[in-house]
């Protein structure tokens, strides 16, 4: 029984752990979808902090990665990746591996207007929708976009598009 218990324990200990603090690779993009890994020398920059969900309407919302060192960290990240890949890779993003979907970083309720997706899902239903906001790079002239912003936009494109 013991065992366990110590099992239990460690396996509480861990989901609370990785679910406060979490290392990530960053890449740099353009608005053509393109991306190429920052590095520092031959290795990825990693950066700390957690995931989390900006909620807009029930089933929608963005996940995003909230960056430990906040804006000023972001707009370190952003200035790197113009100094090595040119003005057009200018949106620093988070990244597990390769094969991650397009998310981006916030801070202090505001997400770096960049690649993200807007995720849909019905639960009655059953399906999932998975927007990317192009149109909200578009259409902003701002570098951050507040949740107010971004829930306004939404808001609209859910009478403009029915699925939403």
């Amino acid at each position: 029984m013991d065992f366990f218990k110590k099992l239990l324990i460690l396996s509480i200990f861990l989901q609370c752990h990785y679910s406060f603090a979490e290392t990530v690779n960053v890449y740099c993009s353009n608005i053509s979808y393109n991306w190429k890994w920052l590095k520092n020398g031959n290795k990825k920059v990693t950066v700390d902090g957690s995931w989390k969900e900006m909620v807009f309407f029930p089933g929608v919302f963005i996940e995003f990665f909230d960056i430990r060192g906040g804006i000023n960290k972001i707009e370190e990240l952003t200035r790197e990746c113009t100094r090595q890949y040119g003005e057009a890779y200018y949106i620093a993003q988070p990244a597990n591996n390769f094969m991650s979907e397009w998310h981006t970083f916030g801070s202090n309720g505001y997400l770096l207007n960049g690649l993200f997706i807007i995720q849909s899902h019905n639960v009655s239903y059953g399906y999932s929708l998975y927007m990317f906001n192009t149109e909200l790079l578009k259409n902003f002239y701002s570098k951050y976009l507040s949740y107010e912003e971004i829930a306004e936009k939404i808001q609209k494109l859910r009478i403009d598009q029915s699925y939403l």
